[in-house]
C-alpha cells in the first residue's frame, strides 16, 4: 500500500475517531439523551466521569417557560448551562405530552438544531464556548389544542472541559410539566357593569348553575379595568362562601347543577374601587352583583344588578328631579376601542343640549354622574341615549342628593 493511502486511510480513522470522542460535545448528542426516558449522556457512557447531577454547583435550567401554556402559542425559550471552570457547553431538550409523544414543536435559533429522533426535540449544533456558563436561544410553539394536557420538558446540559475527550465532563439534568391553560368556549358570556370596593363599599357577587342536570359549568370571572379614582390600578379582594381568598384579575369556578357561589369583596382602603366583571362560561349560568355602602359595620344603603349583555345602542332613564343620575360603562373588547355617543333627551324626545362624546379603550370602564356629561341636566327628567361603534355593557344609578341612598336602574335597548 502507498505512503499517500496510508495517510489516507490514517486520516478517515482518525476524523471517525475524533467524530465519535467529540461528536457529543460539537455537534449534537444522539437522540433520547434529555433524560425524558430516563436516559443521559452520563447514564449512557457518553460522558460518564461523573454521576447525573454531580454536586459541585453547575446546573442547567429552562427560561420562559409560561406558568400555564396556551394553544398554539409560540414562547421564547433559553437553556442555560452551567459549571465553574468549565469551557464548552451543549444540551439537548424535549417537550412530550403524557403519553410521551412529543407535544408542541421547536424552532431553532443561533447555535441550536432540531432533533429529527422519534420525540422530537431541540440541541446544540455545535458546542458554545462560555466562561463557566453559556445560554441557547429558541422557540417553542405550543399544541394546537390544550386538550393534549400537561407538557414534561426534560433537558440535559453537558458543561464539558473542551478538551476533546469524553472525560473531565458534567452532565446536568431537569425536567418541568407546565399544564394547559384553562379555555373555557365562551359561549355563554354575560357582564357586571359596576362593580365597587373599598371607600365604605363592597360588593357581592352571587354566580349559579340553573342546570337541573348534572352537566357542570366550568367557567372565569375576570375583573377588568378596576382602578381608583386616582387611577391606580386596583384588584379586587374576595372572599368566597367556603372562606376562599382570592386576590386576582381572573378567578376561575366549576358548579354542578343547582351549585352557587358568592364572592364578597373585602377592600378596607379609602380609596373607592371601580370596574367591571366578565363571566364567561362553557353552558348557561347567571347571577347577581350587590353593591353595598357601609357605615362601620351597618349597610346603610345597597342596590342589585342583574346579569348585563352589550349593545351598541341602548339608553338610560335620567331623574334629576332632587335626584343625581350616575352611568356605569365598560368596554369589554380585548382588541377594538369604543367610540361613544351620548344624547340627553326630554320627555318628548327632543334632544337637550350638544351631545357628548367620549373613546374607551379595550377592556377599559368609566363611572359618570350625568351633570357630569350634560351642564343642562339639573333638574331634568327624560333619557340618556348610548350609542357606540362597538357593543358596550351598561347600568345606571339614582342617588339621593346627598348619596345616602341610591338604587339600581336597567338601561334599555333603542330600537330602530
Amino acid at each position: 500500500m502507498s505512503l499517500n493511502r496510508l495517510s489516507f486511510f490514517a486520516s478517515v480513522l482518525l476524523l471517525a475517531w475524533a467524530a465519535m470522542v467529540w461528536g457529543n460535545n460539537f455537534a449534537g448528542p444522539p437522540s433520547e439523551r434529555s433524560g425524558v426516558t430516563g436516559t443521559t449522556c452520563s447514564t449512557s457512557g457518553c460522558h460518564n466521569d461523573f454521576q447525573v447531577n454531580p454536586p459541585f454547583g453547575g446546573g442547567v435550567n429552562i427560561g420562559g417557560l409560561p406558568s400555564q401554556w396556551s394553544p398554539s402559542t409560540t414562547y421564547p425559550l433559553t437553556v442555560t448551562v452551567s459549571q465553574s471552570g468549565q469551557s464548552l457547553f451543549g444540551f439537548q431538550m424535549t417537550a412530550v405530552d403524557s403519553t410521551v409523544a412529543e407535544a408542541g414543536s421547536f424552532t431553532a435559533g443561533g447555535g441550536t438544531k432540531l432533533d429529527l429522533g422519534p420525540l422530537g426535540g431541540i440541541e446544540h449544533s455545535f458546542g458554545k464556548a462560555g466562561s463557566g456558563s453559556a445560554t441557547f436561544s429558541f422557540d417553542w410553539t405550543s399544541p394546537s389544542s390544550s386538550a393534549t394536557g400537561d407538557v414534561r420538558f426534560s433537558v440535559a446540559g453537558n458543561a464539558a472541559n473542551g478538551s476533546g475527550s469524553s472525560t473531565g465532563d458534567f452532565i446536568y439534568s431537569d425536567e418541568v410539566t407546565v399544564s394547559a391553560a384553562t379555555v373555557i368556549t365562551q359561549n355563554e358570556i354575560f357582564y357586571f357593569p359596576l362593580i365597587v370596593d373599598g371607600g365604605g363599599f363592597k360588593t357581592t357577587l352571587f354566580i349559579t348553575n340553573p342546570s337541573a342536570s348534572s352537566t357542570p359549568a366550568t367557567g372565569t370571572i375576570t375583573f377588568g379595568d378596576f382602578a381608583d379614582f386616582g387611577g391606580i390600578p386596583l384588584v379586587p379582594r374576595l372572599l368566597d362562601n367556603l372562606d376562599q381568598q382570592f386576590a386576582t384579575g381572573t378567578i376561575d369556578f366549576q358548579l354542578a347543577g343547582g351549585e352557587s357561589r358568592r364572592l364578597v369583596s373585602t377592600s378596607d382602603s379609602s380609596n373607592i374601587g371601580i370596574g367591571f366583571a366578565t363571566v364567561a362560561s362553557d353552558i348557561p349560568v347567571t347571577g347577581s352583583a350587590i353593591v353595598s355602602q357601609f357605615s362601620g359595620s351597618s349597610v346603610v344603603a345597597e342596590a342589585s344588578f342583574p346579569p348585563s349583555s352589550t349593545d351598541r345602542s341602548q339608553a338610560i332613564f335620567v331623574d334629576e328631579e332632587g335626584f343625581l343620575t350616575a352611568v356605569s360603562y365598560a368596554n369589554p373588547s380585548s382588541t377594538q376601542t369604543a367610540n361613544i355617543t351620548f344624547k340627553l333627551l326630554d320627555p318628548e324626545g327632543q334632544i337637550v343640549g350638544t351631545e357628548q362624546t367620549a373613546t374607551l379603550a379595550p377592556l377599559n370602564h368609566n363611572f359618570q354622574f350625568v351633570f357630569q356629561l350634560f351642564a343642562e341636566s339639573t333638574g331634568h327628567i327624560g333619557t340618556m341615549q348610548i350609542t357606540s361603534d362597538v357593543e358596550v355593557t351598561v347600568v345606571s344609578l339614582r342617588f339621593k342628593t346627598d348619596f345616602s341612598v341610591f338604587t339600581s336602574v336597567s338601561p334599555f335597548t333603542l330600537t330602530q
